[in-house]
């Protein structure tokens, strides 16, 4: 604890400069470019009215749905030559080419036997998140946050940029597939390192407000979507500008914090003297820098003996353990479990009502826009509420908001539009709080050696699955309790390895056992914190 206490104290000697600045404006420019692509399914293959385009000869289908009689878009009847009559289905189309000159849906007509393509080409980008997000984390801990933040950046621009000249859906499924990939992989990292070189003072506004990006980016896609109704040129316009951060990879370094940890103090070194030339600040003296290190490193040594050793079971053994690591203590199984579930509802609100736009019968474009706008006091109002009332408390009052507002919405008919779309606006608001202080939040509680792997498994139960709102509502109470499980971190400084995070639970049992007038056994009473 007393080594990370003085990592956070050097990073305070460092204050914030033009090397932060730089390093947070690329990364709130990146942020920029992530959501025309992931929500771009509400744009690019929407669901479109649509009739079957009738070869010669042809008669009409009736059928019946709830008592209402309909044409049917998918099926014919054709007159045979004695007079019966065959059902045949259909092979072409006429689209509603009001709302969308040009989608995925009319181009490569995903109507009737393949209408399963269109959810299929959102969902496969989370899956692809989901899949990558515990992969990318253990990377990001063994080999850097940069290196792995470099690969993700630069496939999905590159892959992202694909996207609108692919002449087939299959070609289209695998590549978004692969951006899907990269999502954790580039954002997920890129969170970490602000994290991990931002001083005390400034780390939980800019835990949040790096988020403010993605809120304005959300805005603006549902502005983008209506000047452009054509999905090609959409996308074209909506990735071109995530080329342009690829050149600031280069002057971008990897996280000290991550360096000591990992042993490589002279990489460390190197980077907190550059830091400390661009933001004209003093470090301490060399030699105090260097025991500091060797004290962080020693912990991280202590919690890999025994890992180590030759031959492939072995091999096996270890490559296990370091993704069981986050279980095999009981402080940090606490943790982990708790956050997994709290991600886990906030998921599963957050995207069902950002790409639910058609659920609630709205303009999409106007959809898109509010949900984006109604994000913004999730990434400022949140920042002086988490410095007055602490993560904890604040989450849990975002996280009651978002199950009353969904609960009241299951039972208002949909037809009172006015009251559907303001409940449903006041649920966004509140899970996109929520969301983003339990993401400070987690990446504070989960050591250095273990952040990324921590944030990307959490992030492995965030997937999107079409829920009912009273649900949605239940869950996101349930959250709210669970919350109460997990200690605060207002004011503490970050943990470096999973040893001190445990010897800071044996003190805390130490203290309050010491403290009790009573003398009470606490161990059946064993704080999280």
């Amino acid at each position: 604890m007393g080594a990370s206490n003085q990592f956070d104290d050097t990073l305070t000697q460092l204050g914030t400069g033009k090397w932060n600045l730089l390093l947070i404006a690329s990364i709130m420019y990146w942020t920029l470019q992530i959501p025309c692509i992931s929500l771009g399914g509400s744009f690019l293959a929407p669901q479109v009215d649509h009739s079957c385009l009738l070869p010669e000869g042809a008669i009409p289908l009736l059928t019946n749905h709830s008592n209402t009689t309909q044409v049917s878009p998918c099926e014919y009847l054709m007159m045979g030559e004695d007079g019966s009559e065959e059902i045949r289905p259909c092979t072409r189309w006429i689209f509603d080419n009001s709302t969308f000159y040009s989608t995925l849906t009319s181009e490569f007509e995903l109507v009737c036997d393949y209408k399963s393509l269109r959810p299929t080409y959102t969902s496969i980008y989370f899956i692809g998140a989901c899949l990558s997000s515990s992969i990318s984390g253990w990377l990001s801990d063994k080999y850097g946050r940069k290196r792995i933040m470099a690969i993700g950046t630069i496939t999905y621009a590159v892959v992202g940029n694909c996207l609108s000249w692919l002449p087939n859906m299959s070609a289209i499924l695998v590549f978004r597939f692969i951006v899907g990939l990269m999502h954790p992989t580039s954002l997920q990292t890129a969170y970490t390192i602000v994290i991990e070189t931002t001083e005390p003072r400034l780390r939980s506004v800019m835990g949040i407000m790096i988020f403010l990006p993605w809120t304005i980016s959300v805005m603006t896609w549902g502005a983008m979507g209506y000047l452009f109704r054509d999905w090609r040129w959409l996308m074209i316009v909506s990735t071109v500008p995530s080329l342009l951060f690829l050149p600031t990879l280069w002057f971008l370094d990897e996280s000290p914090r991550w360096l000591i940890v990992q042993g490589q103090h002279d990489r460390a070194m190197k980077v907190l003297e550059k830091a400390a030339r661009w933001n004209k600040a003093t470090l301490p003296p060399r030699d105090q820098l260097l025991t500091m290190m060797k004290n962080i490193a020693s912990e991280n040594s202590k919690a890999s003996t025994g890992m180590k050793s030759e031959g492939f079971v072995s091999f096996l053994r270890t490559f296990v353990g370091e993704f069981t690591v986050l279980l095999r203590t009981r402080k940090m199984r606490a943790r982990t479990l708790a956050i997994y579930f709290i991600y886990l509802t906030s998921g599963l609100v957050f995207l069902g009502l950002s790409l639910g736009g058609e659920g609630f019968g709205s303009n999409p474009f106007i959809y898109m826009a509010l949900s984006g706008l109604v994000e913004i006091p999730g990434a400022t109002v949140t920042v002086p509420m988490i410095q007055y009332l602490g993560r904890r408390l604040s989450n849990i009052i975002c996280l009651l908001m978002t199950g009353i507002s969904l609960l009241a919405l299951a039972i208002v008919p949909l037809n009172i539009g006015w009251l559907v779309m303001t409940l449903a606006m006041i649920g966004k608001m509140a899970i996109s709080a929520a969301y983003q202080i339990i993401y400070l939040h987690s990446s504070e509680l989960f050591p250095t050696e273990v952040r990324d792997r921590g944030l990307g498994t959490s992030a492995m139960r965030t997937v999107w699955v079409s829920a009912p709102s009273v649900v949605c509502g239940v869950t996101g109470l349930l959250a709210a309790g669970v919350t109460l499980m997990l200690p605060e971190t207002k004011n503490t400084a970050l943990l470096d390895t999973v040893v001190a995070l445990e010897e800071t639970s044996s003190l805390s049992r130490k203290r309050n056992a010491s403290s009790s007038p009573l003398h009470v056994n606490t161990e059946e009473k064993i704080p999280l914190a």
